[in-house]
This record gives C-alpha cells, structure tokens and sequence, in this order.
C-alpha cells in the first residue's frame, strides 16, 4: 500500500531579501508553493500573492501544511500560537532568517518533520539546522519520529515522554518487539532497550515500555504501542454488499482474535 503524497510545503516571506531567499528555495524544492505579499506580485509572477499573513497561517494549518517562515521567530509565534491542535496533529514549522543562516526547527520536530526538514534545508543552503529537542541533541532514538517515518501507527503518545525522559536518564527502556522490527529499523538498540518476552506477566507492569507488535492486550499505563502496518485483510462478498457491513465484520474479527486495526497494512 502506497503511502500517502506528503503535503505541500508553504514558502512564506515578507521582505525583498526573504522573498529573494524563497525564490531560490521554491525552485530547489518541487512541489512546493511560496507565498508573498501582494506588493510583490509583478516581481514573483510563480508566488501565491496574501494580503493577510494570518490567513496564510490559518489556511496551512487548516491543511496541515509545513511551513518554512523566513521572517523574525516571533513574528511565527505570535500567528501560530492560537492555532496549536497538538503534538501528533500541528504541522512543521521551521523558521530562517532571511540571510540564510540558520533553519530553527520551531514546531513538530518529530511528528511533523520539522527536525528533518530544517536539515534538509540547511544542507541546500550550507546554513545552520537549531534543533532543541532533547533527543536529538543527546543522539537517541526518538520513537515518535521513528513511527512517523515508517508509517507505523502509533497508541498511547503521551507515553514517548516518560520513555525519551528515561533514555535521557541513561535507563534501559523495557521493550517487547517478538517480530524484531525495532531492531531492523534502529540498529544499536539494545544499548537503549531491555527486551523483554511477549507474556502476560511482562505485558502486566506498568510502563515505561514499548510494544511493537499487532497484537491487543489489557494494556497498563505507560505502554507505548507501535503498529507496523503488516497485517493484510483478505476480504469476499456478495455484489452490493454495503460498505459498512464489511467495515463492522472487519472490526468484528480483529476485536474477536486481538488484533490492533492500525496494523491493517
């Protein structure tokens, strides 16, 4: 199953050297739009002319659409800070300065891409990527990024803090992973991570821990479940069959032999 087309990322400037700097971005990054005021119109006959900047915050997160702002952070902050959803749900974030020297990785780091696209954009630019969360400062694993990669669904993300917190402590992390799918992706992991059996009794403490798996159990607090996409749904029935039928048939069977939808590939 194809994933599916990542969004398109927004270029938005506001003075001649930042629209200058978003030229050469938007011609270095297919697929994307730049945005500039309407003063600019005859100049950059390729951008996508506002009147409001407001609206062009509004519009990208209604869209869930990174953003690359060349403009002063707090003018970024200021916009974004009514429209903040939350972690798993607000788009990246990454704000430069209109000499090019530095991509600051302002919002969604790890869900959003924000970390990654800041350091793409410095290495276009020979800039400098600021990244401020923990992990990657520290060189761990960030498990929510991991997943968002991957395409892996994810449960229980309040649970990455208490998790990234112990790594960051220097604590083994306890891991149940029967399909060693971590390890695949995450070379290294048992420097951060204790596995652990897929058993009752493991399964039954309290986390901080992580399951990557497909299967359901009467989770504690703490866990982090990470969903490969890996199970496949084989599916017959007769002409006209209504949609929902199925669906509730197909819910039916996971829910009866344990299994978690988010893994259905």
């Amino acid at each position: 199953m194809a994933r599916p087309d990542p969004p398109v990322v927004g270029i938005v400037a506001l003075t001649p050297q930042g629209a200058a700097l978003g030229r050469r971005l938007h011609e270095s990054m297919p697929g994307a739009e730049l945005w500039l005021p309407e003063a600019f119109g005859p100049e950059y006959p390729e951008a996508r002319a506002f009147r409001s900047l407001k609206d062009v915050f509004a519009g990208a997160f209604r869209n869930a659409c990174p953003l690359i702002c060349i403009m002063a952070a707090g003018i970024v902050v200021r916009h974004v800070a009514p429209l903040l959803r939350g972690k798993d749900r607000d788009p990246a974030v990454v704000v430069m300065d209109e000499a090019g020297r530095f991509a600051i990785s302002l919002l969604s780091g790890h869900l959003g891409g924000a970390n990654d696209l800041a350091r793409s954009l410095a290495a276009l630019l020979g800039a400098t990527p600021v990244i401020t969360t923990a992990t990657d400062v520290q060189g761990l694993p960030a498990l929510d990024a991991l997943a968002a990669r991957l395409g892996w669904g994810l449960e229980n993300l309040p649970a990455v803090k208490d998790i990234h917190l112990a790594l960051l402590k220097g604590q083994k992390v306890r891991l149940v992973d029967p399909g060693g799918c971590l390890g695949r992706e995450l070379p290294g992991q048992e420097d951060y991570f204790q596995s652990q059996p897929e058993s009752p009794e493991t399964l039954a403490r309290p986390g901080p821990a992580v399951y990557v798996g497909c299967r359901e159990y009467p989770w504690p607090p703490g866990w982090l479940r990470l969903r490969p996409r890996n199970l496949a749904a084989g599916v017959g029935c007769n002409k006209g069959t209504p949609a929902a039928e199925i669906l509730a048939l197909m819910t039916d069977v996971f829910a009866r032999f344990r299994l978690s939808l988010r893994s259905l590939h």
